[in-house]
């Protein structure tokens, strides 16, 4: 098994116990009867393994859609907000992502929504969508606010509507759920956090169409302040119709993945001892206290498995396992 920092594609790689969690989370996203846009929020501290759950959540619905008509199958899009370098760009290359995904697909209905969504997206101004526009079309570069001028220059209110209009009609017109995930909102600035909510209580609030919503809560809230007139919270009760709470790790999870780890570790090496007696005392003192997230134990092992193809045959393990602690934090 591959132990690192990043997430788990399948259920058959979950170390924690939350596959099933997750499978309740993708059959959840795959029965809601909801004619206009449905938001559901995942929320996940740092080092939680949000993404991990989400891969095994779309595996559940990929597997669902599987036994499913052609008409019936949910539309899966995910959407990487932090690619882009500002919020212009972001709300941009959302449309880009939705219109190749529908323009690609074979039903002829998904092609006329990704008509429909190029017409709504070129008809739109992006720079009224922006916070502070002033100050943020000045950060444009002159080339970039050249070309969105350009292309907004013969187009009046009226028409944003009647495209939007036009987009609803097809998009009720198809059979399908679509299912948009924007996943890591947290890693954004604030500016771009809120971009992403304004696409999806405004400009993407469009019908059959479920966001998943994953982040940090606290981060997002904090963002979020400025909208509400300084309650974030406040607004995100607003959006998100179904909120989620990623179950916390157990520490005897995260506790054997350590282990199994450090096993790892040790059995890539000959003729080595460990004290248990005294292992067992550095561990619960010094070790212990430090684990306790899923990103903290990769890092932890890495940095040991580092230390123990220098210095394996110079320290004792479990001193080295002492000294990455001390280096560690």
């Amino acid at each position: 098994m591959a132990y690192m920092d990043t997430p788990i594609q399948s259920s058959r790689q979950d170390l924690l116990n939350r596959a099933n969690f997750a499978t309740h989370l993708g059959k959840s996203l795959t029965t809601i009867k909801y004619d206009g846009t449905f938001t559901v929020g995942l929320f996940g501290t740092w080092g939680s393994g949000k993404t991990s759950v989400v891969n095994m959540a779309l595996e559940e619905v990929e597997h669902l859609n599987e036994q499913k008509g052609d008409n019936e199958k949910v539309v899966v899009i995910r959407f990487e907000p932090w690619n882009f370098t500002d919020s212009a760009q972001l709300i941009d290359q959302f449309f880009v992502r939705m219109i190749n995904e529908f323009s690609s697909s074979k039903d002829k209905k998904l092609q006329e929504v990704s008509k429909a969504l190029k017409k709504y997206s070129d008809a739109f101004d992006i720079l009224t969508l922006l916070p502070y526009g002033g100050e943020v079309i000045a950060s444009f570069s002159k080339n970039a606010v050249k070309r969105l001028s350009k292309k907004f220059e013969k187009i009046d209110d009226k028409d944003s509507l009647k495209q939007k209009d036009y987009l609803i009609k097809r998009l009720n017109e198809q059979e399908h759920r679509i299912l948009i995930v924007i996943d890591d909102i947290d890693r954004l600035n604030n500016e771009q956090i809120r971009a992403v909510f304004q696409l999806v209580t405004a400009v993407a609030k469009l019908p059959n169409i479920t966001y998943l919503l994953v982040f940090d809560k606290d981060i997002v809230t904090q963002a979020l302040k400025e909208v509400q007139q300084g309650d974030g919270e406040e607004y995100l009760e607003k959006v998100i119709q179904m909120p989620i709470q990623i179950p916390e790790i157990q520490y005897a999870d995260l506790q054997k993945v350590f282990f199994d780890r450090l096993d790892q570790i040790i059995n890539e090496y000959n003729g080595i001892y460990i004290e248990n007696n005294r292992w067992s005392n550095i561990y619960f003192q010094y070790i212990k206290p430090f684990i306790t997230n899923l990103s903290e134990v990769w890092r932890l092992g890495k940095v040991m498995e580092g230390k123990m193809a220098a210095m394996a045959s110079e320290v004792d393990i479990v001193d080295l396992g002492t000294i990455t602690k001390i280096d560690f934090h």
